[in-house]
């Protein structure tokens, strides 16, 4: 018996989170109560409510799009549909990746289990009891680490870990960049970017732009005095489809942010050699 349950709660744990029926609404909030409503309701959010005219995506399963459609419009606030079905969107990804026989990086960590998954692997309690585990790795970082948009619930998807650093990841690269300084020129790599296939990118704080956090790597690379880094930034892929990226929108994305990345290393006048294409 003991060993039937053991069976059945790792094949539990392993079960694929399946994403059918859920969609995708991209909102425009065009006034502060409509921002304030938005941060006020308890949906998944992929992009967050932060500033007026920009948009926020938000997923809902079918059996709530109406309820949050009526709302949408009883509060005034324009709307429309950006995915259908989720799951959709990634089973073309993954029939795009069965026709690949290289390895990659979706065979090391299964996305089938869960496609939308974002945090790390790490499990935070000693006799794994916890079925939740891992922690944002962009909310690990030891600078206003739990200040403002970040969790403490290990089960959310925001959540920030047990302390700073907690991460292996977050704590590698915390040590990696004490020795590597890197700086950037953002109009000049921008630029780089957009001449590829003309994808036009927002220059900005990343507060302003995206949205407030704390604990991010950004953050710790600037304010920790031990790095003295006086810049950083932080680049968003393409969004008009939010976190599932077509896939034929993939190999594009890919060139036009390495031209823009190539131009702005080389940009920082670093005595390492010419990077070619």
């Amino acid at each position: 018996m003991i060993c039937f349950l053991l069976l059945v709660t790792l094949s539990s744990a392993r079960a694929a989170v399946d994403y059918t029926g859920y969609k995708v609404f991209r909102v425009i909030p065009s006034s502060e109560g409509h921002l304030e409503w938005l941060q006020q309701q308890n949906y998944d959010f992929w992009k967050e409510p932060t500033v007026l005219h920009r948009p926020a995506d938000v997923m809902v399963h079918s059996s709530e799009a109406q309820h949050l459609m009526t709302s949408l419009s009883n509060q005034k606030m324009d709307y429309y549909l950006t995915v259908d079905d989720v799951q959709k969107v990634i089973d073309v990804e993954r029939i795009r990746r069965s026709q690949k026989s290289e390895s990659n990086f979706t065979d090391y960590m299964d996305y089938d289990q869960d496609r939308m998954w974002r945090k790390t692997r790490n499990p935070h309690d000693e006799d794994n009891s916890n079925p939740c585990v891992g922690a944002d790795p962009n909310r690990n970082f030891d600078f206003m680490w739990m200040y403002v948009g970040a969790s403490d619930n290990p089960c959310d998807s925001t959540f920030a870990g047990p302390y700073a650093h907690s991460e292996p990841e977050t704590a590698n690269q915390r040590d990696y960049m004490f020795d590597k300084q890197w700086l950037r020129v953002a109009n000049i790599g921008v630029d780089a970017l957009t001449s590829v296939y003309g994808t036009e990118y927002e220059v900005g704080s990343a507060a302003d732009i995206l949205y407030p956090s704390s604990g991010t790597s950004r953050d710790w690379a600037y304010g920790h005095n031990r790095t003295q880094i006086p810049y950083v930034y932080t680049l968003e892929l393409r969004n008009k489809s939010s976190f599932v990226l077509p896939p034929d929108q993939i190999i594009p994305t890919g060139n036009e942010t390495w031209i823009g990345l190539k131009a702005a290393i080389l940009a920082m006048n670093l005595s390492s050699p010419k990077v070619e294409t």
